[in-house]
């Protein structure tokens, strides 16, 4: 149990919960002068995203909170131990998906434990998360923003007010209910999943990019002074997320942030014997969201998903 009496107790805070015995994962509240709303963000859910887990490390360091209004919650790594050991999208302790697992079981492995505890624990205190999210080390992507869309129409329309105000241009509509941030919507929390950076690479940029998309929800929400410069933004609501049906070799042909045409061969799968499983095409034109680039991927792999855009 988190003893929110301490850490709401004005200024910045930080602390450590463990799910399990020997399993620490930070906590830091950042209180502001004046009263507001309360913010959440997380990151590193899957330990190898990055752009997000640094952007957290430097916004803890510089927002000061005299210039706060309301309550940030930020829960910097989420998986720790895949972090260190670069396991990607899984947690070690149980080889789950945390971004599968919500609802959470007391009663079960670890990942769905600590996906209980969010929702018990954190949830209750927001009046709005996001949850930072990148390419993996494996994976080639280009910005985005998912939101809530199967939700009630309060908070989906929260949500996507909300997305509007960021840099990121391409906005997802998505339907998922099992992840932090969809299950947080479910529970009438507006939230969004914030994509940037990939491949296992850190650059200054992205992660200032990712803490001025911080700031600019802030500013949305009343908690930070001044207004955000519009910009234009892109709209997917229909996508297509395509998976291996075997192991095997994998060659993609565009990648991440392409325009395709309707019918442009987008990849091919070969098995082990060089005989050729799945050759993809685009069933519409659109966008390629993101895009597996390993040679070797397993059965149930994700290959590629790419939108269908309304401008």
């Amino acid at each position: 149990m988190i003893d929110w009496e301490a850490m709401l107790a004005g200024g910045c805070r930080n602390t450590y919960f463990e799910v399990e015995p020997g399993n620490k994962i930070e906590l830091v509240v950042i209180n502001g002068e004046r009263s507001g709303k309360c913010l959440v963000v997380t990151a590193g859910v899957h330990g190898c995203e990055y752009v997000g887990i640094q952007a957290m490390r430097k916004l803890r360091e510089t927002l000061d909170n005299e210039v706060v209004s309301g309550t940030v919650i930020m829960l910097p790594l989420l998986n720790p131990t895949g972090f260190i050991c670069g396991a990607r999208q899984i947690m070690p302790e149980d080889g789950k998906n945390l971004n599968r697992v919500f609802p959470g079981r007391q009663d079960g492995t670890y990942s769905q434990r600590l996906a209980a505890f969010i929702e018990k624990e954190i949830y209750p205190r927001a009046d709005f998360l996001i949850d930072l999210h990148g390419g993996d080390v494996n994976e080639e992507l280009t910005p985005l923003i998912f939101y809530p869309a199967d939700t009630d129409p309060a908070t989906s329309n929260a949500a996507i007010a909300a997305a509007k105000e960021l840099s990121i241009p391409i906005l997802t509509a998505s339907t998922a209910k099992n992840g932090l941030y969809s299950w947080a919507a479910q529970n009438g929390i507006p939230a969004l999943l914030l994509e940037r950076g990939c491949l296992g690479c850190v650059s200054e940029n992205e992660v200032d990019e990712d803490i001025e998309d911080i700031m600019r929800l802030m500013r949305h929400l009343g908690m930070l002074r001044g207004k955000n410069i519009p910009i234009d933004h892109v709209e997917i609501n229909e996508a297509s997320y395509i998976d291996a049906e075997q192991d095997g070799f994998w060659y993609p042909e565009v990648p991440a942030g392409e325009c395709v045409e309707s019918g442009r061969l987008i990849g091919r799968l070969f098995d082990m014997n060089g005989n050729i499983i799945q050759k993809i095409y685009s069933e519409w034109a659109g966008i390629i969201m993101y895009v597996t680039v390993s040679l070797g991927v397993a059965k149930g792999d994700n290959l590629v998903a790419y939108g269908r855009a309304d401008t």
